[in-house]
């Protein structure tokens, strides 16, 4: 999640948690997407050579 953060802008760091209080709605579908992703901002291609099983 770190790195997704970081992505999107946010510096964040280990151990940080998140919470959203009277935000607009884009901010919360974005911090709901930060939250919900798998596993890095890309998918699991850093983690495996890139082949589908």
């Amino acid at each position: 999640m770190l790195e997704a953060t970081a992505v999107a802008g946010y510096e964040v760091k280990a151990g940080a948690r998140g919470f959203v209080y009277n935000a607009e709605a884009h901010m919360v579908v974005e911090f709901l997407d930060i939250g919900t992703r798998a596993v890095t901002p890309t998918g699991l291609k850093e983690l495996t050579d890139g082949r589908e099983s």
